[in-house]
């Protein structure tokens, strides 16, 4: 332990030394990126943006990318208070009109947020710290857990309700590390300007233009709650995600549902209750990008087949026939009579995934094109069809390819 706080005081001097190595320049920095391996090393980020500063500092007026990143909190557990507690008014923050990327750990969220609580029923005032950066096109968040110091379910929900649909601009959100029980609503009875503000907060909570949002190393809950705050976006990132659980699934750990045009799952080890053609079976997109997923095998192929089978009214009999035995009846099975995936899956790629073998895969195009052609009369089973990489299994028949080559309308690339 003397020796982890050595090095962290170390990374302290380091940071500071190199913020005042930088001063004299503050007024030409255009990206300012700080990275650490603990969170108390980096410098408060109002401090940076002018709030808040013990000692006059020029101001970082041409400022357009503003990283401060850890790669762990290292917060000393406190008590959590029972209601947020009232932070001076913050004034003269400098407008930063060429800001367009913000990406912060937790402690500096926080510290914003609480920040940004001014008049005395409470209420986080939008036009405070974040309206001062009107521009904002990325927001990150990393290393968001309930360790963190300060860390309140009411800011949280003012992040997601108040905040974020505060920027118009706003292209991509990054969550990482990000690990929460899903919170339920606060108890805001001593608050009756909120109570009405959570109930008028219009539907979708974020433009449903967001294009990206992207959640890494964080778990299925943590995701499930930020999805029910923002509306669809057109792309979603999950990579390196905890998507299941070695225990049974339970209330506690619920089902995730995914709305996207397109779902991009990357780094993803495992599967331990084969939750994951569930959740492809219930998506509704249209483009599928597998990326150096060993857990994609043929058992995931096979359970996505029985899914199918299920929608489109196979018996079990026909079920055991394609994968050894009879599935077990989920709720995802229930929804996924939707018939979502048959209606909208255009594009599939598997990159550097070893796992992923042509046999299993020809079967589930087969599976995917009869269900289209009993419903739309469609001859093939998807647009277009990528497997490639490194690591990606190589075709070792020529009738394979053909095979594939008739599933597929547009592409159909498979690396030999």
């Amino acid at each position: 332990m003397p020796c982890t706080l050595d090095l962290s005081m170390q990374e302290q001097v380091s940071v500071k030394a190199l913020l005042t190595a930088l001063e004299d320049h503050f007024e030409r920095i255009e990206s300012l990126v700080i990275e650490t391996d603990v969170a108390s090393s980096l410098p408060d980020a109002l401090d940076l943006l002018g709030s808040g500063s013990e000692i006059p500092r020029p101001a970082l007026s041409r400022l357009g990318r503003l990283v401060l990143r850890c790669n762990a909190d290292d917060s000393i557990l406190q008590p959590l208070p029972g209601s947020l507690p009232r932070q001076p008014l913050i004034s003269g923050l400098p407008l930063h009109r060429a800001l367009t990327t913000l990406y912060i750990d937790g402690r500096n969220l926080l510290e914003i947020l609480r920040s940004s609580k001014s008049d005395p029923s409470g209420r986080v005032d939008s036009e405070m710290v974040f309206s001062c950066m009107p521009m904002l096109k990325t927001i990150g968040v990393n290393n968001l857990t309930r360790c963190v110091d300060g860390f309140s379910e009411e800011l949280i929900h003012y992040f997601f309700i108040v905040i974020l649909p505060s920027f118009q601009n706003l292209a991509t959100l990054t969550l990482e590390s990000i690990n929460f029980e899903q919170p339920q609503y606060p108890d805001l009875s001593s608050y009756d300007d909120l109570e009405d503000t959570l109930t008028t907060v219009p539907a979708p909570l974020v433009s449903l233009s967001l294009p990206l949002l992207v959640f890494k190393y964080t778990g299925r809950e943590s995701i499930g709650f930020v999805l029910k705050c923002i509306g669809r976006p057109h792309t979603i990132i999950l990579d390196g995600c905890f998507l299941s659980s070695p225990t049974p699934p339970s209330s506690s750990f619920p089902e995730l549902s995914v709305s996207c045009s397109r779902l991009v799952l990357a780094n993803i080890p495992s599967d331990f209750d084969r939750s994951l053609p569930g959740l492809i079976a219930q998506w509704d997109g249209e483009y599928l990008e597998l990326i150096r997923c060993p857990c994609i095998d043929d058992d995931f192929w096979c359970h996505l087949v029985t899914l199918l089978s299920s929608v489109a009214g196979k018996s079990k009999s026909e079920e055991v026939g394609h994968c050894g035995k009879i599935p077990e009846q989920t709720s995802a099975q229930e929804r996924v009579r939707e018939n979502r995936l048959l209606r909208h899956l255009r594009s599939l790629r598997a990159i550097d995934c070893p796992n992923v073998h042509p046999d299993a895969l020809v079967v589930f195009l087969l599976e995917l094109r009869r269900g289209r052609s009993q419903a739309t009369r469609g001859e093939h089973a998807l647009e277009e069809l990528v497997v490639g990489g490194e690591q990606s299994v190589k075709l070792e028949l020529p009738v394979q390819r053909r095979w594939l080559r008739n599933l597929v309308s547009k592409t159909m690339g498979w690396s030999s």
